[in-house]
C-alpha cells in the first residue's frame, strides 16, 4: 500500500509546528516569571557554529511549508535572515500561519511534484525523486 505525499509530510508538518507553537508560549511564558528578556532568549545559539534560536524557529516554517511552496512554484528563494520575525509574537504568528497553510493543502496540491525540477536562490537544480528512485 502506498501513502501520498501530502500523506507522508504534511501532518508531521503540522505536529512539529504546533509543538514549536507550544513552545513559544512557553518560553514566553518563563521570559515573564523570570524577568529575562525575550531578546536574549531569540538571540542565544547552542552551538557557536549554528544559528540563533529566532533563526531555528523560523527555519520550522520555512522547511514545511515554504519548502512544499518552493516545490510546487519551481523556486525556492528563502527570505533574507534580517527579514526574519525575532520576538515570540511574531514567530508564533509565521508558525500559526504555516500550520493553517499546511491543513489547507490538498493532496492534489502536491500529486504533480515527482519528477518536477526546481531551483533554490543560489541557482541549483534539483530535480523531486520519481516513485521508485532511491538517494543514498
Amino acid at each position: 500500500m502506498s501513502i501520498s505525499l501530502h500523506e507522508a509530510i504534511v501532518p508531521g508538518f503540522i505536529q512539529t509546528l504546533g509543538a514549536l507553537d507550544n513552545l513559544l508560549d512557553k518560553a514566553a511564558a518563563w521570559c515573564a516569571e523570570t524577568g529575562n528578556a525575550a531578546e536574549d532568549v531569540c538571540s542565544k545559539r547552542i552551538a557557536p557554529d549554528m544559528f540563533d534560536f529566532a533563526y531555528q524557529v523560523n527555519s520550522c516554517s520555512l522547511h514545511s511549508i515554504g519548502a512544499i511552496r518552493g516545490a510546487i512554484n519551481g523556486k525556492f528563494v528563502p527570505p533574507a535572515k534580517d527579514d526574519m520575525p525575532r520576538d515570540f509574537g511574531a514567530m508564533q504568528a509565521t508558525i500559526r500561519e504555516s500550520i493553517a497553510a499546511l491543513k489547507a493543502l490538498e493532496p492534489a496540491d502536491l500529486d504533480g511534484l515527482a519528477g518536477k525540477m526546481s531551483s533554490s536562490r543560489s541557482g541549483a537544480t534539483t530535480s523531486a525523486r520519481s516513485k521508485g528512485s532511491r538517494s543514498c
